[in-house]
């Protein structure tokens, strides 16, 4: 597959060139970021913002949290919900 005459080869090596990271560790990031916010708000429960953060698991959601935040996520709750 070609995008804008390049292949996905030269885009996945442009995007590590540009972003220090790769595209799978960028999507992961952002969807730890998206977590950490959903994770302070009261309403949801832990498999819901695992779901809404795009994982298909929870043990994955929090194995991934954990090595991302160094805590799980029912920690990250205690220390920084209000």
């Amino acid at each position: 597959m070609q995008i804008g005459n390049c292949s996905k080869s030269t885009i996945y090596r442009l995007f590590e060139t540009y972003c220090k990271q790769s595209p799978g560790e960028y999507i992961l990031q952002q969807r730890m970021k998206l977590a950490r916010n959903l994770l302070l708000n009261p309403d949801l429960n832990i498999s819901d913002v695992a779901f809404m953060s795009g994982f298909s698991s929870v043990s994955y959601f929090t194995k991934q949290f954990k090595l991302n935040n160094n805590c799980v996520p029912g920690e990250y709750i205690k220390k920084f919900s209000y």
